[in-house]
């Protein structure tokens, strides 16, 4: 049973690193998906010493950060169409001593992030689909590192959402 005053979203985290004293202050890293990254959960993973990449909905971001977070925000919804692939902003702010990173990031569509690890930023070379000649070009654009890494670190959760979601779109179950 999950105890008062721990939301449904720390409540895995929560009851995972209380259970594994192995992870606790081992070096270890939570990555973990838009549903269930915000504040509370990093906060609750940093009392367990591990630290804490994960997507961000918009709207958990709003009000956590200083004014030019939030003007980022409104900013890169402003102008996302002006804005190309591999454009950033970052900043950061600390919460209950733990400094929390927010990153708002231009791939194909905004990826927003928070996480406890700062990052350098780097060049990395993706392939990219031409909208108008749908051909693979592998073109260098500015991604931060830490994307990189959340998207090795999310591989297997990601390709098993992936092979469900194909399994149960091709129509097997039907109501007759």
């Amino acid at each position: 049973k999950r105890p008062k005053g721990v939301a449904a979203t720390v409540w895995p985290a929560f009851d995972l690193l209380g259970m594994c004293q192995s992870v606790q202050f081992a070096g270890c890293i939570l990555w973990a998906d838009n549903w269930f990254t915000g504040i509370k959960i990093i906060l609750a993973c940093r009392k367990f010493g591990v630290d804490y990449v994960g997507t961000a909905k918009g709207n958990r971001l709003s009000g956590c950060f200083d004014e030019a977070t939030k003007e980022a925000t409104k900013t890169a919804k402003a102008e996302r169409k002006k804005w190309v692939r591999g454009r950033f902003r970052a900043a950061s702010a600390v919460f209950e001593n733990t400094r929390v990173y927010c990153l708002l990031w231009m791939d194909s569509k905004l990826v927003s992030m928070l996480s406890t690890i700062p990052t350098p930023f780097g060049k990395i070379k993706r392939k990219m689909v031409d909208k108008k000649t749908h051909e693979y070009d592998i073109t260098p654009f500015d991604i931060p590192s830490i994307i990189a890494a959340y998207s090795f670190g999310k591989v297997g959760t990601d390709r098993m959402d992936q092979q469900v979601a194909q399994y149960y779109g091709i129509g097997r179950f039907r109501w007759h």
